[in-house]
């Protein structure tokens, strides 16, 4: 059966299943009952899901497990709190939203055969009115959280208090250096416009098959890798690097002496970036292989931090200050209710 998509997961995941054979009753909310086999259901519904997207994920166990059962039981706390707060607020789920929504997932996961759909719920050990009554649910949760957080505003000049207050927060490391790159891609990135030396040479030498492209391909390889080499020699030797650069680089970069400008940490790949950001002004570094080949980098600059404009971290704080908000106004809902955790969840059941 296909992969589903996390849509349809994170429906699945709030779902409650009866028939379990785990006992005993995990928290009451103003005196609503959340049973230990809810949690426990979930939890085997997790690995069952990402098993189908990975075999060789494992069943969670000691503290991953505890810290597991106590995220998705505080997930059922705060979802019985907030449809407690959807029923005062008087929210529903029409059934033509329903209706919609159930259309709408199984087209986006291709359930749209009644038989694939009747096998994907077998799979899952889940009834269709289960299915749907779970959906409307989620459906609710939403509709409660939009209309409770409704009031919430953050204005630009209460984002720009706070960056003011907090601008430091903001800051990021950034750079200058240059690089000579020599392709060698482990994959083909056509979007790159970079192939493996294998494809290159099956498309050049059709001919080539087998052990004896397997063998062209190490040689060619292992040229490039002596070039590199050699270069490096001569950079790390003081030989000017940007005459390097123009004449062995296979980057955009070579016909500005492999220039990259100012960046920032985290904006290069992640092999690149820890190598460049652990170099001081006119150092060069050793041969460096990422996703695209070899590269030799020299810093232009040491790494420095620097404070980033407003302008560009404004959408960030705005989104931050929202969620904080949010998180506030649901621990009120929270304190206003009478929430009793009545499991140990620790305890390994039986």
């Amino acid at each position: 059966m296909k992969t589903i998509s996390l849509s349809i997961v994170s429906f699945l995941l709030v779902l409650n299943m009866s028939g379990c054979s785990k006992k005993g009753v995990a928290a009451k909310v103003n005196g609503e009952k959340i049973m230990i086999s809810e949690v426990e259901d979930m939890i085997a519904r997790y690995v069952l899901v990402n098993r189908k997207m990975d075999p060789s994920f494992e069943v969670p166990r000691g503290l991953l497990l505890e810290n597991m059962r106590k995220q998705f039981l505080e997930g059922l706390i705060d979802k019985k709190v907030i449809l407690e707060k959807a029923a005062e607020l008087q929210i529903s789920v029409s059934d033509s939203e329903l209706v919609a929504k159930v259309v709408a997932l199984r087209k986006e996961n291709g359930l749209t055969g009644d038989s694939l759909f009747a096998a994907y719920l077998k799979e899952m050990s889940v009834t269709e009115t289960e299915f749907r009554n779970n959906i409307k649910d989620i459906m609710t949760l939403e509709k409660a959280r939009d209309k409770y957080f409704s009031d919430i505003a953050i204005t630009p000049d209460d984002a720009l208090a706070y960056y003011n207050e907090n601008g430091s927060k903001y800051a990021r490391e950034t750079m200058k250096a240059s690089h000579i790159l020599f392709r060698l891609p482990a994959t083909d990135l056509p979007e790159k416009g970079m192939l493996t030396i294998t494809t290159r040479l099956s498309r050049s030498r059709p001919t080539l098959k087998g052990d004896a492209l397997v063998k062209a391909a190490e040689a060619e390889s292992l040229k490039i890798i002596t070039k590199a080499e050699s270069v490096l020699k001569d950079a790390k030797s003081g030989k000017p690097f940007n005459v390097l650069a123009q004449k062995y680089s296979e980057d955009a970069s070579s016909s500005n002496g492999g220039e990259l400008g100012v960046f920032g940490r985290g904006d290069m790949v992640e092999a690149f970036d820890s190598v460049a950001f652990s170099l001081k002004e006119g150092e060069v570094s050793d041969l460096v292989r990422t996703p695209f080949g070899l590269h030799i980098v020299k810093a232009l600059s040491s790494p420095k931090r620097e404070a980033r404009p407003f302008d560009e971290v404004e959408k960030s704080i705005t989104d931050e200050l929202i969620q904080d908000k949010r998180k506030k106004m649901l621990k009120s809902l929270r304190d206003s209710s009478k929430i009793e955790i009545l499991w140990d969840y620790k305890e390994v059941l039986k």
